[in-house]
């Protein structure tokens, strides 16, 4: 939908490194430190189904992805 210039969306730098948007018509731009010198920052939510028959490797996708 972006390289048909129906919005925006924000990428990861090693997405843009990687060269996902070469070929296309999508234009990066970076962003901004913020005022208070912090630079973007992004949260990944692991979710799953009550009861989920994959509760066990959601588990496990969810503690390797935790930043200590």
């Amino acid at each position: 939908m972006i390289d048909a210039g129906l919005g925006v969306s924000f990428l990861p730098r090693m997405a843009v490194t990687a060269g996902l948007t070469q070929g296309s018509g999508v234009v990066t731009r970076p962003i901004s430190i913020s005022s208070a010198g912090l630079p973007p920052r992004r949260e990944i939510v692991v979710a799953w189904r009550a009861g989920s028959s994959r509760a066990a490797e959601a588990r496990m996708l969810a503690e390797a992805l935790t930043l200590n």
